[in-house]
């Protein structure tokens, strides 16, 4: 299978090759534009020697249907149109010619701090998603949406605005097992089912959780608990009920202040990890063992997320505008390999891994974009789908996802 697949990748890229270089060179000029937003999705790549083959094939492996080209930069923009707030110049700013690469004398690359936007080239079809994942996605202010595989042109709406006033969904998580979704929404915690049903919209999501502020969540679904992080003006508790909101119990506070996100259970391993100030933290689901430095000091964690198979915590760490980073530890924090750099694209706001495959979703200008990296090489993004939504969270939905680790000897909390 990942031979056709390559197959099919080389062709397209030979296709496209010969689209823009042979004679007939159909690409057609959409204008000059500001390099900046002037694109759908942001997606943006530097290249050392940049031409405009190599622009045209980068936008074409992406699925996206523009390429602006800024040679003087080295940078090659792709998106699926033109966005709303893009200032189209005047064509002479356009200045720099694409003549060296023949039959295209009459082509430009752009100028100075403008783009040359081109279409009207051949396109990959959105990458499939393979084992049928799903995704649970928490949006803004559009509520909490499942899309699923394998192409993702269909979605649930499970929690929407229709039954809540501006339903914007900071975390989700699930339980497969019992067909539950929850979301973190106004500092409260929802559920309702993983599938629509025909009273939703009257119904509405249930309420198991308000005690406000709740900063973040996670569903453990081997206990059937809810594990969520609220804080006051001078510390944070980290508390967990059961399903239904009931039995409330704190299992440890911690007298500092800070911004509390992206929590995460292993059950199996009895361990609970969280994001605070952009610092990983972790403890026992026995409320012991707390240890406050996962990942360095010095490193700004955006999101994360964990491998069950093999104990491992995946993170993004985001140093500057233009350089991000994804990482791989253990469970006390020991790099496993060199950081990776993904800084071609924005930064990455939630991720997710599963049979060896990490889904990173990005921000763009107006709409976050899924990719897939695939194991062996996760230095190579591969376009899945654009969502014109504001994705707040994202979790992979898939039963093999909530079995416990075949390596793993069940623990018990203690």
């Amino acid at each position: 299978m990942d031979y056709y697949k390559q197959l099919s990748f080389t062709l397209l890229t030979f296709s496209v090759f010969l689209f823009v270089s042979g004679t007939g060179d159909e690409l057609r000029y959409v204008g000059c534009f500001d390099v900046a937003h002037s694109v759908l999705s942001k997606l943006h790549k530097y290249f050392y020697g940049l031409d405009l083959d190599k622009c045209v094939n980068y936008c074409a492996a992406l699925n996206t249907r523009k390429a602006g080209i800024h040679k003087s930069g080295n940078f090659c923009y792709c998106g699926d149109g033109i966005a709303e707030n893009s200032e189209r110049k005047d064509d002479t700013l356009c200045n720099i010619s694409c003549g060296q690469d023949k039959p295209r004398a009459n082509r430009t690359c752009g100028g100075e701090n403008v783009m040359s936007l081109y279409d009207n080239f051949p396109t990959l079809k959105p990458t499939m998603v393979d084992y049928n994942i799903s995704f649970l996605l928490g949006t803004a202010p559009e509520g909490v949406r499942l899309y699923r595989s394998p192409d993702l042109h269909k979605y649930d709406t499970l929690m929407s605005a229709d039954t809540l006033n501006d339903f914007s969904s900071d975390e989700v998580d699930y339980h497969y097992a019992k067909n539950l979704g929850f979301a973190l929404a106004d500092g409260k915690i929802y559920k309702s089912t993983l599938t629509p049903n025909s009273n939703a919209n009257s119904t509405g999501p249930t309420v198991i959780k308000d005690d406000f502020p709740i900063a973040s969540f996670a569903v453990d679904w081997f206990h059937d608990t809810i594990y969520w992080a609220s804080r006051d003006h001078s510390n944070y508790s980290v508390k967990y009920v059961d399903l239904d909101g009931g039995n409330a119990t704190t299992l440890l506070k911690i007298q500092t202040n800070g911004t509390v996100q992206c929590m995460e259970v292993d059950p199996y391993e009895r361990k609970l990890f969280w994001i605070r100030d952009r610092v990983i933290e972790t403890a026992d689901l026995s409320g012991k063992n707390f240890q406050s430095s996962i990942s360095d000091d010095s490193e700004f964690v955006l999101t994360m997320t964990l491998d069950l198979e093999r104990q491992q915590i995946y993170y993004v760490s985001y140093y500057s505008r233009m350089l991000s980073s994804l990482i791989i530890t253990d469970y006390n924090g020991l790099k496993l390999q060199q950081p990776i750099n993904i800084a071609d694209s924005t930064p990455s706001f939630s991720i997710g891994i599963f049979g060896g495959q990490l889904f990173l979703c990005s921000n763009g200008a107006t709409e976050y974009t899924l990719f897939k990296m695939n194991p062996g090489n996760f230095t190579e993004k591969m376009f899945v789908k654009a969502f014109r939504v504001v994705v707040q969270h994202m979790k992979l939905v898939h039963p093999d996802l909530q079995k416990p680790p075949k390596s793993n000897n069940l623990k018990e909390i203690k």
